[in-house]
Formats: C-alpha cells, sequence, structure tokens
C-alpha cells in the first residue's frame, strides 16, 4: 500500500490482484480463498481488510468521484504495518518488491490481465495440465465473457511478459474457485 497508493490507477482492482500474486507468487499464505470474478481473482475479504486498516490507521478507502471504483491514502499508522510486512515476508521480501515494481508500471487493465493468466496458469499446473499457451488463452476467456474485451494479443503478450521478468507460476497455492465455499 505505502509503495503504491500514490499510483492514480492503483485501487481495489489492484490490490486484489497484488494480494493474490503474494499468495500464488510469493508464497505467503494471507488466507485468502481467491474466487473467479470478471475482474479475475477476487475475495471479498478484501473490503473487511480496508475497515480495519481504517481502524487501525493503516490506510484509507475513498471512493473514485464521477468514476467507477476506490483508491487508498496512506493512514498515521502505516509504518506500523510496513515493519509487520517485512518481518511476514522475510527470505521473500526481495520478490514482494520485484512484483511491487513491476505494478507500479501497471495500470488496472495490465493488472487485470496478468493475474488473470497467471492464476490460469497455476490452475494448470496444479491440476496437473500442461500450461501450453493455448490452453491459457482458452483459460483466460473461458474465465469470464469480460474477458473477450482483451484482445488475443494482449494475452500473448502478457504470457510472454511473464516469461521475460521471472513470474513464470509454479502451481502454489490454492486453485481458484468458481464459487465461495459453502460454509462463508
Amino acid at each position: 500500500m505505502d509503495k503504491l497508493c500514490d499510483n492514480n490507477t492503483f485501487g481495489r482492482t489492484q490490490l486484489t490482484k497484488i494480494v493474490n500474486l503474494t499468495q500464488c507468487h510469493v508464497g505467503i499464505d494471507l488466507e485468502f480463498v481467491f474466487i473467479k470474478k470478471a475482474a479475475g481473482p477476487f475475495d471479498k475479504e478484501v473490503i473487511k481488510v480496508e475497515s480495519l486498516a481504517k481502524k487501525r490507521g493503516w490506510f484509507n478507502t475513498h471512493k473514485r468521484t464521477g468514476t467507477y471504483g476506490y483508491y487508498y491514502r496512506r493512514g498515521e499508522n502505516i509504518q506500523d504495518r510496513c515493519s509487520a510486512a517485512i518481518t511476514i515476508l522475510g527470505s521473500q521480501k526481495n520478490e514482494m518488491d520485484r512484483l511491487i515494481a513491476a505494478f507500479k508500471k501497471m495500470n488496472t487493465d495490465q493488472a487485470e490481465i496478468f493475474d488473470t493468466v497467471y492464476a490460469v496458469w497455476n490452475d494448470l499446473l496444479i491440476d496437473h495440465i500442461g500450461p501450453t499457451e493455448d490452453k491459457i488463452r482458452e483459460g483466460f476467456y473461458a474465465w469470464s465473457k469480460e474477458k473477450e474485451r482483451f484482445t488475443s494479443e494482449q494475452v500473448h503478450k502478457c504470457i510472454w511478459w511473464i516469461k521475460e521478468n521471472s513470474f513464470v507460476p509454479l502451481g502454489r497455492g490454492e486453485k481458484t474457485q468458481t464459487r465461495y465455499r459453502d460454509w462463508e
């Protein structure tokens, strides 16, 4: 949050994407359970985290005026969470910093494509299915009808970018769910 909240496009969608990738790519279990939603992996618990963050003074959530979505501003106690994050990340801090640096350069659409392609690829590995580009692309468009707004070339470029930047999934974490668990 501290490193990304000054980006104009950083909001709930991108926060959700980076939390998912923190679990699946960085390997830090934050106990989120992601489901398939139109904008990619989503867990409604992010909204509860926003509420807790406001109460604790870590960050504040604001509705965008005249447009869709939410954005964030640092709270007075953000440094407390930054210190805690360093402890939680341990040896994975450098990889988390690398992920954050990548997100700094992305707009919301790019973050959505990246996280969805990553999730499809990761889910294929979890299912022991070879993640060919055709299978990844097929899974991307099967994710939701809303994914049709992205071109095949955008998906191809994302797959290439993931490989080029060493963000290749390892089949780590939980598979993306199609709905929330019955007891939730």
